[in-house]
């Protein structure tokens, strides 16, 4: 366990290596991962980023922490050697638009290690935010396409679950005027979502600023533009990723 030449990593810009290697002490332990936020520029679709970032991490480290890992943010994270040599390598990976997603299914259905998500601030990547908003759209689509059309049934169903909860907050908020129960809905679903991130926002030490500063409407317009988002994934739009047009799902 404390072999360090038996880990496989992403490359990181500012991980700690001590921190992200601490878990293998633990031989039950065969993948970690850590946050990933982008830098903090000026500008809505920047600062929208790092929340939205900071979000989906904890949405993915709350996972894995009931057992129940199905992605993460493949450039912060670390594998077993030998884990990933026992399954064939990624040769064995099935195709898929989000290949990080693919490659923890494939861990969890073939071994019984531990997966985990680490929220020590110093384990972060800080990454080069997308400049433009068709630019993250395209981002976004591509994980949700992943999500929703893996060969793994835990990650659609889990995916699609709690998908469904966000969809059904939003419409409530726009039905509340005209049927004010389904408010409740929104709230349950705004409240969920905020805890989320406040927790995220803590554990990482996030800038007032730049993250609380725009808390709420970030979490309103979160619904809002997941819902446009997996409509177009669960409608096949052409995923285009880095020049590329992706092979659907």
């Amino acid at each position: 366990p404390g072999d360090h030449r038996d880990l496989h990593s992403f490359p990181t810009r500012r991980s700690s290596d001590l921190e992200m290697r601490k878990p293998f002490a633990d031989p039950g332990i065969g993948i970690v991962f850590g946050s990933v936020y982008t830098r903090m520029e000026r500008g809505f679709l920047n600062l929208y980023q790092t929340f939205d970032h900071v979000f989906r991490y904890f949405y993915n480290a709350g996972s894995a922490g009931i057992g129940g890992a199905n992605g993460v943010y493949g450039n912060n994270m670390a594998i077993r050697k030998s884990l990933l040599d026992s399954i064939g390598g990624y040769n064995a990976i099935p195709y898929s638009v989000t290949e990080d997603n693919a490659l923890i299914a494939e861990i969890r259905h073939k071994t019984d290690t531990r997966i985990i998500g680490l929220s020590h601030p110093d384990i972060h990547v800080e990454a080069e935010p997308q400049t433009r908003w068709k630019h993250l759209y395209s981002q976004e689509v591509r994980w949700s396409s992943g999500a929703y059309f893996s060969p793994d049934f835990f990650t659609r169903f889990g995916y699609s679950l709690v998908k469904l909860y966000l969809a059904a907050g939003t419409f409530g908020a726009i039905a509340a005027p005209w049927y004010p129960k389904a408010g409740i809905i929104a709230l349950s679903t705004i409240t969920s979502m905020s805890l989320i991130a406040v927790t995220g926002g803590i554990m990482l030490r996030m800038p007032f600023l730049r993250y609380w500063l725009l808390f709420l409407p970030n979490i309103l317009w979160s619904m809002l533009y997941y819902l446009v988002v997996d409509a177009m994934a669960l409608l096949k739009v052409p995923v285009n990723w880095k020049g590329n047009r992706l092979k659907s799902m």
